[in-house]
């Protein structure tokens, strides 16, 4: 009896948790411009996936099941943030509209007029966008102004407006637009990426070299490596030059002259101990998969 009232408490306390995590994640989902209602409909599809698998049933569903009563709590916050959030509409509109006037699609932009159904915001932000190509900037500052006045919480924004500044080729105002931004949105990938380039037209290339660094510990994308290259490259950092051209050769496929660039790195001898042993441990299972292939093929 004490053994099963024991399980039966760590069973509740496991599925408060899983409670708790299902709350972060569709909170998280809302926050990112996702509908949260999608996670519902995921954990649907898992469940019927899973109702006919039999033995071969999911193992993550078997300590972590999707009871009917975990998808109904799902269903009822999801419905809570979509129906008290800001809606996804308007992030729609405002990534049509920006693809749109970039795209110079001059029909819709024109049928943009006259459609009711268009927020006011998406119609002021495509007069920035068009007021910026006309490099009318004074005009397309103060739109985007006044839409972060009413609105701070639109990266969009934040990122048209340094992209603004940095049209008017006025990278110190581009960058104090930048850094509280990136306050808000901490480890944000598109702001990240837009003040690595403007620290980089501002002539702080060891700053955006540093910047990029610590996006790439969690970030290893091809755009990042691309970016960093050019930062440390600029820097003269060499090693990490060579180790960014090295990842992105092996990214595209390149594997032999990866090991050729992670060589060079490794031949800088400017990293501490532990770095070099990190970059030989990865040369060395490049040289493996290299050698693994060439195996295979014959």
């Amino acid at each position: 009896g004490a053994m099963a009232g024991s399980v039966q408490r760590q069973l509740s306390y496991s599925r408060l948790h899983e409670q708790e995590a299902d709350r972060v994640g569709i909170t998280m989902m809302a926050r990112a411009g996702f509908d949260p209602r999608q996670m519902v409909s995921f954990f649907e599809t898992l469940q019927s996936a899973n109702r006919y698998a039999g033995l071969r049933a999911l193992e993550l569903l078997q300590t972590h099941p999707l009871t009917l009563s975990r998808i109904a709590d799902a269903r009822n916050r999801a419905e809570q943030i979509s129906t008290g959030s800001k809606g996804d509409d308007l992030t729609f509109q405002l990534i049509k509209t920006r693809v749109k006037v970039l795209s110079g699609d001059s029909i819709y932009l024109q049928r943009q007029k006259t459609a009711a159904e268009i927020p006011q915001a998406a119609i002021q932000y495509r007069q920035a966008l068009n007021w910026q190509s006309e490099k009318q900037y004074d005009k397309a500052r103060n739109a985007i102004r006044q839409l972060l006045e009413k609105d701070t919480q639109r990266v969009l924004y934040h990122l048209t407006a340094a992209e603004i500044e940095l049209a008017a080729d006025k990278p110190q105002a581009a960058h104090k637009v930048l850094t509280p931004a990136l306050s808000l949105f901490p480890n944000n990938l598109p702001l990240t990426e837009m003040l690595a380039e403007t620290l980089l037209k501002e002539g702080k290339a060891t700053e955006a070299s540093t910047l990029l660094e610590q996006q790439l510990r969690y970030r290893p994308e091809r755009r990042l490596y691309a970016l960093h290259f050019q930062a440390a490259k600029t820097a003269r950092r060499y090693t990490d030059a060579y180790q960014s051209l090295a990842e992105l050769n092996y990214i595209d496929g390149n594997t032999v002259q990866a090991i050729t660039y992670l060589q060079q790195a490794i031949e800088q001898d400017s990293k501490s101990q532990y770095e070099q042993l990190a970059m030989q441990a990865r040369l060395a299972a490049w040289k493996k998969e290299v050698q693994t292939d060439s195996s295979e093929k014959h």
